[in-house]
Order: C-alpha cells, then sequence, then structure tokens
C-alpha cells in the first residue's frame, strides 16, 4: 500500500530512532514515571537546527496541539481572524473553538499569494472588523498546504512589519522541502508567531511532536497553559535522535524533490486530462478536466492500493486531488498507474 493522503513522511525516519527506543525499553522506569516536563538535551538540539534561544522556543505534543494551546492563550471570544485559503484547516476549528469570528481571503488558481493585494485586504477588515469585531491574528501556512504555493521571506516580513498589531501565526510545517523562512526574525518580532513539526521530513508522524517559534515573551506566555506532561518520552526521543542525524533527512527531502519534479513533468504531458501547480511542499496538487475524470483516477489509484486525498473542503478546489510525494521508486508506481488509467479505453 501506498498511503499518500496525508503529507507524511513516506519512509521510515532515521535509523538513530529505532536504537533510541530500543535504549529506552531497558529502562524500567519508563513504565512507570511521568516523561520529563524539560529536555535539556531536546531544547539544545532545537536551538541548534534554528539557530535561536531556548527562550525562543518550546516543543509540543504536535504542531496541531500547539495551534490549540496558543488559540486558548491568544484568542478571545468575537476576536477576528485572517486566513488565507484554501488552507490546513486545523487552524480554523482551533480558533473557532475559542469564539473567534473568521473571514477567508480565498485564492483562485492557480493559487499564487499576491502580498500587496493581501495587505489591502486586511487595511480593509481593520477599518470594517470581522462580524462587528477587530482583527487579531493572521494565520499564513508557508509553503501552502493544499496549494503548494509560497511567499518568499522578504514578502512574509513585508506583510508581519505591515500591520505591528497583529499577531501573524506562520505554519511552516513543510519548511524543510523550501527552505524559506522567517523564524530568524521572531526574536526581533512580538507580533510573529511559526511553528513546525517533525511529521513530514523528519517521517515521525506517529509520535505527535512539533514546536513553536516566538519571542520570549510569546513563548513564556503560551508555555503557562501548555501541558508539560503530554509530551511521551518516545516522542523527546525520536525527536533528539533525528535532529541528530539531519543528513539523512536532508537526504530524504532532496529525493522527494526530484521526484516531485519529476512527477510535475508527467503529469504536463497529459494536460488535456489534468493541470498541475507548482508546489514547494512535499505533495502535489492537480486539477482534473472534469469531475469524472477525478473519480475515475481515485478510484482507479484506490484499486492499485495507493491512497491520495479527495478535497473537497472548497468549491477552489473542486475536481481537485492532492498527493503526498514519495521516494522515486514509490512516484514511479504512481506514474505507471495513472499512465495505465489514462491510457486505457473507459
Amino acid at each position: 500500500m501506498l498511503k499518500l493522503d496525508w503529507n507524511e513522511g513516506s519512509i521510515p525516519p532515521s535509523p538513530r530512532v529505532k536504537e533510541a527506543l530500543v535504549r529506552l525499553m531497558d529502562d524500567e522506569s519508563l513504565y512507570r514515571l511521568y516523561p520529563p516536563t524539560y529536555s535539556d538535551r531536546l531544547m539544545q538540539l532545537l536551538c541548534d537546527y534554528t539557530g535561536l534561544l531556548n527562550a525562543n522556543i518550546q516543543y509540543f505534543g504536535s504542531s496541531d496541539s500547539l495551534q490549540e494551546y496558543v488559540s486558548r492563550a491568544v484568542l478571545d471570544k468575537g476576536d477576528g481572524v485572517f486566513m488565507i485559503g484554501p488552507t490546513y484547516d486545523n487552524f480554523r476549528l482551533s480558533a473557532e473553538a475559542q469564539g473567534a469570528e473568521l473571514v477567508f481571503y480565498e485564492m483562485d488558481a492557480p493559487f499564487k499569494m499576491d502580498v500587496s493585494e493581501l495587505i489591502s485586504s486586511i487595511e480593509r477588515i481593520l477599518k470594517e472588523g470581522v462580524n462587528g469585531f477587530p482583527l487579531k491574528m493572521v494565520y499564513l501556512c508557508n509553503p501552502n498546504n493544499p496549494t503548494g504555493s509560497s511567499i518568499s521571506e522578504l514578502e512574509a516580513m513585508r506583510l508581519v512589519d505591515a500591520f505591528p498589531e497583529i499577531l501573524f501565526f506562520v505554519d511552516e510545517a513543510y519548511y524543510e522541502f523550501t527552505g524559506k523562512t522567517i523564524a530568524s526574525f521572531v526574536g526581533q518580532r512580538s507580533n510573529l508567531l511559526v511553528s513546525r513539526t517533525f511529521s513530514k521530513a523528519f517521517c515521525l508522524a506517529g509520535f505527535r511532536i512539533g514546536y513553536l517559534l516566538g519571542s520570549s515573551d510569546l513563548i513564556a506566555g503560551i508555555s503557562k497553559i501548555r501541558n508539560a506532561k503530554s509530551i511521551t518520552v518516545f516522542a523527546q526521543a525520536a525527536a533528539c535522535a533525528v535532529l541528530e542525524d539531519l543528513e539523512y533527512m536532508n537526504t530524504y527531502v532532496n529525493e522527494v524533490n526530484l521526484a516531485k519534479k519529476q512527477f510535475t513533468e508527467f503529469l504536463r504531458t497529459f494536460e488535456d486530462k489534468v493541470t498541475v501547480f507548482d508546489s514547494e511542499g512535499n505533495f502535489v496538487l492537480m486539477r482534473f478536466c472534469s469531475s469524472l475524470e477525478k473519480e475515475l483516477m481515485l478510484d482507479h489509484l484506490t484499486s492499485e492500493d495507493i491512497y491520495v486525498r479527495n478535497l473537497t473542503h472548497s468549491k477552489k478546489l473542486d475536481n481537485c486531488l492532492r498527493i503526498s510525494v514519495g521516494t522515486l521508486n514509490q512516484m514511479e508506481r504512481v506514474m505507471s498507474a495513472m499512465k495505465r488509467r489514462w491510457e486505457s479505453p473507459l
């Protein structure tokens, strides 16, 4: 089976993870004690990896979880939240759970983010409010999921600096695949938070661990409501293991990016069947020529034990499927399956 529907890593993580877990199993205290509430080793590795200070970093039981903590710490009932969509939907749920009022800037294909247009939209909302409430936060996924589009570091900071009174929450779940980040600015900006995950490039989705970057004041405030016992000892050990083997991660990322290039070029040879959008994540968004063609391909891939994401949460994504990009060999199997479908009669 090829599970290419949730943008997880498509290979096992670094072998050092298994080695670390085997060592853990020999520790009899593992089963009866709570996990460490603060790991000096993990924090030092995160400092080394991000180039930031301890005070600018906090780790959580997944980036989904940290989004919930950020919402609880920052948002009150009626606060306005601006989201750039179509995008990852989890933060919408977290914000709405706090009673926030949401407003969306919906991109049209080819889903390129225009920062000048975003600035104009935010200026208008600041004047008008969100259902009568003030705008407090902007959520930006960069690179964006599921479109794959992104903006440069310069453009992202242009947006952040245009509105110092608004908190910008930038989701960099796919940072490793593009190399674009504004993490270096969190120490100098009081209105910026950056979230990351170990679920994608590091292939640790099953361990549920991510981290948040921000000013020392923001991190300290959010940490006050964080459940420090919620990050398992296994997750902490696995995160340390992959951060100590960055060569493994970088090799995987390079192969995924190469496979993505080849897969995109393959799809463009069938332009009468499908439109493919440029992506800087570990996934590709495809729009089929009709809903029937999309359903036929979805059913065909499923019959071949290849699972992809059927996108139905936005009208902007009509006739679209999203596929996670795996290794060269894995994507060769996908391309062969798609070619068989397109070259066979209905």
